[in-house]
Parts: C-alpha cells; structure tokens; sequence
C-alpha cells in the first residue's frame, strides 16, 4: 500500500509550476498511462502542460500504480522550502555525472524530481536524511559499556538480514506483520538507522466504480533510531513499550554485539533545580545562549494510596515561586520544560525532557547545543555527562 501523498504540494497548480518545466515533465512520463485514464495525453512540450489538469489528476490516485504512487510520495515529501535539506541535496549530487544538468536556479522539488529520475534509491537516502533533522521527540537509552574499548562497526548485509527476520517475529506476534526493511547510515558521529514495518491493519470505507465498498489494508510506518558513537547514546521515536524494547534488544544483538548492550537507566537527573534552584540555569558559559528560564514541571507524588500530579507553569517558574516565597514542591519530578533565548534567534525555543529519557527540541539542528547545556549543569546523570 503506497503512502500518502502530499497534498499540499500536488494540490496547488502554482506549486507545481515552481518545478523546472522540462524536467517535470519527464516526471510525469512515469505515470503517463495513468494520465491517458484520466483522460489526459501528456504533451511533446513542456510549456503545453495544463497545471490545473495535472493537479486534479495527481491528487485523485485511484487506480495509480504503485511505483508511481511511490515517486509522487516521495518528492511531495521533500519538495518543502527546507536550507538544510537542500544543501544536504546538493551534496549528495554533486559528485554525480547526471548533476550538470541540474539547473543553477533549482528548487527542492527539481533536486527531488532530477534525484528520483537518475538515482531512485538515493532519494531513499535523502528522505531518511530529512526524517532525522525533522523529528522532534526521542527516547534515550545508554550504552550499558566502556565505550573507549569498544568500536563500532557497520553491520554486513547478512547482519541486517538477519535483524530483519528477528524483527519481523516480534512484528508478526504483535499483529503488525512481517516484510520489515532495515537501513543504517554513517553521518558524521551518528549512525541512523530506519526501520520501515507495517502497522495494525486498517480498513477504510470507500468507493470502487460508482459503488460502496470498504478498502482492507496494512499502513506503512518508519521508525528512526540514531546512536552516538560519542556519547553511547541511542534516541529513537516509538513510544510504544513493546517496540522499544524489541528494538533494544534485536539491534543490540545483531548490531552492537549484545543483546544487553543497552540499558534502561534515567538519563536525566532534575536534582539541580532542587539543589540550585534558578543558578541551575545559569549558561554564561555557553557563547550562544542569551538566558535560560524554568516553564514548567511536573512532579508524581503519592496522596491516600492515589497518584497525584502537581503541575506548575509559568512564563518564568522561579520567578513567580520566589515571588510567592515558595520552592518547586515535593514529590518526584517527571517532566521539565526550559525556554532557552539563542542570541541568534528572535524568540525563545523549547526545550523538554522526562524521566522517562524523553527529549523534545523543535529543532534536532539545536539538540547538540541544548544537550551540552544540560550536560554542564547537572541534568544529564553525571556517568553519562562524563562521556560527552
């Protein structure tokens, strides 16, 4: 089952326009019997293309074949106005004999379009790229290990093999189905890695020739995971239990060696704001941040045999505590949000973590910076900051 196309893109003939004539319609020649049962014939020239026309068609994929489903997916997808993806783009292509051709003034869709036309498995690549500088929320998870006597290495494709088919059990006896596919990747101190697995079958209504009928199909999801060679550190998006735990344990295996390589330690450790209070903030040290201030905690604590949860929150939270001659109460801290003020940048950005080793920056090009910050005053666990 293809994925789901990008709507916004395909549906706006001016989008579509921003794209070099000559080559989208090259493009287009993969789905040029498509077109024919919609009742459009592809032109010879490329200034004859009726915009409006392709629009309607592109965003009506019934009756789509699969590959072509596929390409539109995955130009939708990175044919946003993204700087960093767009040099990454360019990189990547510019060694390539095919990118002469590549006009000076190209926009992401032709790097997209000129990338999936010469080189279809790396526009792979690239979306996996793009996929680790959006996403937004990990969970961490610590190398368990010396990290100075061990050296990691790329896994051969019979390991991966093997990984997939270990993955696939625990997908199959979870009702997510098999037909897993692993990809690892080497950029810079990182090694990322995406699994693409099935999720629990859907069954949609809709309509076939003119007739109610229901569509029964199994949707396809990726999951990121990046470790740090540095620091021993692998963050990952499930948020599910069972496929964390399927992940630690199969990519520990058949990728680092054991099973137990990792482990499920907090990473984090609020005592600072206890012990320090508004010092715990200080970030003089650090030449790109401006301030930092306390939003918001969340704090577990125990009342009549019930769990309770007491949450403050406030533009500046040591501010109105010491204001109101109060400290952050008792109980355990679970959940801490920071507004950090980047002297580059107009407004403060959002930075949030968890007991539960979840961290979530807007921006992943601002994680390095905000996890050193953190590493400096005490909230990353001390063993763990020492590595860093």
């Amino acid at each position: 089952m293809a994925k789901t196309l990008n709507a916004r893109f395909f549906s706006k003939p001016s989008s579509l326009r921003e794209v070099e004539p000559e080559l989208f319609l090259k493009f287009l020649q993969l789905g040029k019997t498509f077109c024919k049962t919609k009742d459009y014939n592809l032109p010879d020239k490329p200034e004859e293309l009726d915009y409006e026309r392709i629009s309607s068609i592109l965003t009506d994929p019934e009756g789509m074949d699969e590959d072509f489903q596929n390409a539109l997916f995955q130009v939708g997808e990175l044919a946003k106005q993204d700087e960093v993806l767009f040099d990454h783009m360019q990189e990547l292509t510019k060694e390539k004999p095919w990118a002469p051709a590549i006009d000076a003034k190209a926009t992401n869709a032709d790097f997209a379009i000129a990338i999936y036309l010469n080189e279809p498995a790396l526009l792979n690549e690239v979306h996996a790229t793009d996929l680790f500088s959006s996403t937004k929320s990990f969970q961490y998870f610590m190398a368990e290990v010396d990290l100075e006597e061990f050296e990691f290495k790329l896994p051969s494709e019979g390991m991966l093999a093997d990984l997939e088919k270990a993955l696939d059990l625990g997908f199959t006896e979870k009702r997510r189905g098999g037909s897993s596919a692993v990809a690892i990747k080497q950029l810079g101190s990182c090694i990322v890695i995406t699994v693409r697995h099935g999720e629990q079958f859907s069954r949609q209504a809709a309509i076939h020739e003119g007739k109610s009928t229901s569509v029964f199909y199994r949707p396809e999801t990726h999951d990121l995971l990046i470790y740090e060679t540095a620091s021993g550190a692998l963050r990952m998006t499930p948020k599910q239990k069972w496929l964390q735990e399927l992940y630690l344990e199969q990519i520990g295996k058949y990728i680092f060696g054991s099973p137990d390589f990792f482990g499920r330690s907090s990473r984090f450790d609020f005592s600072p704001l206890r012990e320090l209070g508004k010092d715990s903030l200080a970030c003089a040290d650090f030449a790109e941040i401006e301030h930092v201030v306390l939003r918001e905690v969340q704090i577990l604590r125990s009342s009549g045999g019930q769990q309770l949860w007491d949450i403050r929150k406030a533009t500046d939270l040591f501010s109105v505590l010491e204001s109101a001659d109060e400290a952050i109460p008792d109980g355990e801290i679970r959940k801490v949000s920071f507004a950090i003020k980047l002297k580059n940048s107009p407004r403060p950005k959002l930075l949030k973590i968890g007991s539960d080793n979840k961290e979530e920056v807007r921006n992943d090009l601002d994680r390095a910076l905000f996890d050193r910050w953190l590493a400096a005053r005490g909230f990353i666990c001390e063993e763990i900051a020492d590595e860093e």
